[in-house]
């Protein structure tokens, strides 16, 4: 009896390997999104259904063979970030994360992810801006990808810069070249705030953290990085230059006072009233002069005109602040789901995909190798304007990749403040910056 129970087992054995490979084959791949993207349709764009859920993942499990599990999270039920930590805390954590940058990038460090550097194709790496990624680097390695985002530039009021006298330093709407100079957005300021004591050259918002990029790319324009290497490296001739220009908008009255206690809103009412010059804004931006109109803030509808920050003698332009979603890789140490995982972030990752969600979102992609803005109309131009600078420029990191960028912002926030009521000096500031950042950053 024995030996008969031997000779079965010795035959079985097989199937039962067999088996239980082709049930680890079938294990799908558990990826999590913010639901607010997944579950959005878009029939006027050629999709149907759901963009993720019904074109996106079929094509690839088509290709592939590789099953997609989708787990949805929102930020308007929860917060993305707590529920991927309850995720990653679970038995069953997910293979796959994408969400904005911001949200959940303390996932991309050593603890949970991979070095993508070498587990992906040196080719297929070469795609992405380096400025892009190195917003995700930490010591010489790579924890996530970048996919499409947001980008801030400027709108001036064209119309606004006539009455002042100064349109001629602005280009022709067929001109890619959107840059100009310190010099030329100085005289354009004074000249629109000397129209009468309600009008403003330019806004400043320091009240809250929404909308702290603005500045950022002001700095940029002097040379300036508030990051390099993974440190805080405002406190240099540069950085200090740069705080001083916003601190002298500021004394001088070029924008409007007490920006400290200022914010978005604020600002989206002054420019709507047609008597502020330039503001910080996305693309859209140019169709606010169309809309005050159609709202009754103003008489007349007003044109816009998408700009770069303006920029001193000696740089040739400057990179938009850019707030791209995240995709990335977790280390589950399962070999053969990470296999597939990759394939699968390859492909999220990679120029279809991300020309898809570019154009669905109204939003632009860190890859080189991505299909250009396709719209048409004052928007569809900005757009496309948009796209060339950040194919010429390349993207300003403002810290979005640190796990600790919404405490970096924080410091940020109290800085700047600080400067603009004169508590410190714009040196003190570029200082304090740097040591209180630097401090965080080595905990």
């Amino acid at each position: 009896m024995k030996r008969i129970l031997i000779l079965l087992f010795v035959f079985v054995l097989p199937f039962m390997v067999f088996a239980e490979g082709q049930q680890e084959e079938e294990k799908p791949l558990i990826f999590s999104i913010v639901s607010d993207a997944s579950s959005e349709q878009w029939p006027d764009r050629g999709f149907k259904g759901y963009l993720w859920k019904d074109n996106i993942i079929p094509k690839f499990e088509e290709e592939t063979g590789i099953k997609i599990e989708l787990r949805q999270y929102s930020d308007k039920i929860d917060n993305t970030a707590t529920s991927l930590d309850m995720d990653l805390a679970s038995g069953e954590p997910s293979d796959v994360i994408w969400s904005y940058g911001g949200r959940v990038n303390k996932f991309a460090n050593a603890d949970f992810g991979i070095n993508l550097y070498e587990a992906l194709p040196k080719e297929f790496i070469a795609q992405f801006k380096q400025s892009a990624l190195s917003q995700f680097e930490r010591d010489g390695k790579l924890y996530a990808l970048p996919m499409p985002g947001w980008a801030v530039c400027l709108i001036a009021n064209r119309t606004l810069f006539k009455q002042a006298g100064v349109a001629d330093i602005l280009p022709a709407d067929d001109d890619l070249d959107r840059s100009w100079t310190i010099a030329e957005f100085d005289r354009a300021i004074k000249a629109i705030t000397a129209l009468g004591d309600d009008y403003y050259g330019y806004y400043i918002i320091a009240k809250e953290c929404g909308g702290d990029y603005w500045i950022l790319n002001m700095l940029d324009g002097f040379g300036a990085n508030l990051y390099e290497n993974g440190r805080a490296t405002l406190n240099t001739p540069e950085g200090i230059k740069g705080m001083e220009y916003i601190h002298y908008l500021h004394e001088n009255g070029y924008v409007p006072y007490g920006a400290s206690g200022l914010y978005d809103g604020d600002m989206g009412m002054l420019f709507g009233s047609g008597k502020l010059g330039i503001m910080g804004s996305v693309p859209y931006g140019v169709e606010l002069g169309k809309i005050a109109a159609r709202d009754g803030a103003v008489e007349e509808e007003f044109e816009c005109v998408l700009l770069e920050y303006p920029h001193v003698e000696g740089i040739d332009g400057v990179a938009p602040c850019f707030g791209p979603d995240l995709a990335m890789v977790i280390d589950n140490d399962d070999p053969i789901q990470l296999e597939k995982a990759l394939k699968f972030l390859q492909y999220i990752t990679g120029a279809e995909v991300q020309t898809i969600l570019q154009k669905v979102y109204a939003r632009f992609s860190p890859l080189k190798t991505a299909g250009m803005p396709t719209s048409s109309g004052i928007i569809g131009n900005a757009m496309k304007q948009m796209a060339q600078i950040i194919k010429k420029r390349g993207i300003y990191d403002m810290g979005i990749g640190f796990p600790v960028y919404n405490e970096l912002r924080q410091i940020w926030l109290a800085i700047l403040q600080g400067m603009l009521i004169n508590e410190i000096t714009p040196a003190e500031a570029a200082a304090e910056f740097d040591r209180r950042a630097n401090k965080l950053l080595s905990e």
